[in-house]
């Protein structure tokens, strides 16, 4: 996004902190964020910050990530890995809220279930975040 000016600057930080998403870079005319999300969700992010001119916009979808190596021949096909995201995603879900406990009762299940590996959320957020985060580990 298009930002010449610290007031334009701090209402991007602002809008990208209410809707959770992160800012990966400030330059002295633009900024780069990452917002993870439901379309609607990303499509309201998008129509604040169009005021301020977008450079360059891409958009997902559905991803899979590999973990590890990647599959480079037929013998690694048969193990199905699982990358959850859900105690990070399900924060964003509109009316959702998930207490500390019920995140470590997640993902102590999810660690029982046998998932490869658990998106918990991102300590970079809050003090408090991190606290969540620590006690997952």
């Amino acid at each position: 996004m298009k930002t010449s000016d610290s007031s334009s600057k701090m209402e991007i930080t602002n809008y990208a902190t209410v809707f959770r998403a992160n800012i990966l870079d400030i330059g002295k005319e633009s900024m780069t964020v990452e917002i993870i999300g439901t379309p609607d969700k990303i499509d309201a992010f998008k129509n604040l910050v169009d005021q301020y001119g977008i450079v360059e916009m891409a958009r997902t979808g559905v991803l899979s990530i590999t973990k590890g190596n990647l599959i480079s021949n037929m013998e690694n096909l048969d193990k199905v890995r699982i990358f959850d995201t859900t105690l990070r995603d399900g924060e964003q879900t509109p009316g959702v809220s998930v207490t500390s406990e019920q995140k470590l009762r997640i993902a102590i299940k999810l660690d029982e279930l046998g998932v490869d590996a658990i998106e918990a959320g991102f300590p970079v957020v809050s003090e408090g975040e991190k606290r969540r985060l620590l006690k997952l580990l």
